[in-house]
């Protein structure tokens, strides 16, 4: 669909994915980044995901949202923030012919689950930095209940740049401690895919953070 800016992607299955253009090119006349929007089943059932943008040329998931269940995500500045390359066209400062380059800024601070408009639990993810890479490295993961509190606070670093912290306060459950090893500072002792399983998880891990 040209004029609405999405195309369509078809399954097997039966399921619809609709994709939607999120970030336009350089140029302005074309698509640099498109984001999966909606995916329906044949039943009718539906998740939507939302996305906000900044000025660095990214865009980072906002919500996901899908039977009454709303899944909000919190962003922090990130100290540690790489670029990434945006195709051809010329550099409207350097008027080089390199192309811009976009930059990632943020990493994911905080989730919030919330079922028929009501918090059900949130989660915090913190970090360290790897003395090899000076990259971020998840450390933890902390899950809170019902009364959890997410805050971010927005101030400005010495050059003016924006920098956004977040907060997460309430009961909670002991975090989930993540290792890395020697031979490769990239890979958890414990696996990727059991951790987020365990964090999108539906069933309750306790009686007062379902």
């Amino acid at each position: 669909n040209s004029g609405a800016g999405s195309w369509v992607v078809v399954g097997k299955d039966g399921t619809r994915s609709t994709y939607t253009s999120i970030y336009p090119s350089i140029s302005g006349v074309a698509t640099f980044r498109w984001a999966l929007k909606t995916r329906q089943d044949t039943h009718g059932n539906t998740v939507n995901y939302n996305y906000w943008c900044d000025t660095a040329q990214n865009c980072y998931i906002d919500t996901i949202a899908y039977n009454g269940i709303v899944i909000k995500s919190y962003s922090d500045t990130r100290a540690d923030g790489f670029n990434f390359a945006r195709g051809g066209g010329v550099d409207p400062v350097n008027h080089a012919g390199t192309g811009w380059l976009g930059w990632t800024n943020y990493r994911l601070a905080a989730i919030e689950v919330s079922v028929g408009g009501s918090r059900a639990r949130a989660y915090k993810l913190s970090y360290a930095y790897s003395g090899t890479s000076s990259r971020s490295l998840l450390k933890s993961i902390q899950q809170y209940g019902r009364d959890a509190s997410v805050q971010q606070t927005r101030t400005t670093d010495a050059t003016g740049n924006p920098v956004v912290t977040t907060t997460v306060s309430g009961s909670s459950l002991p975090p989930t401690l993540l290792d890395y090893s020697a031979e490769s500072v990239a890979t958890p002792s414990w696996s990727t895919s059991a951790w987020l399983g365990a964090l999108f998880q539906v069933a309750p891990v306790s009686t007062y953070c379902i």
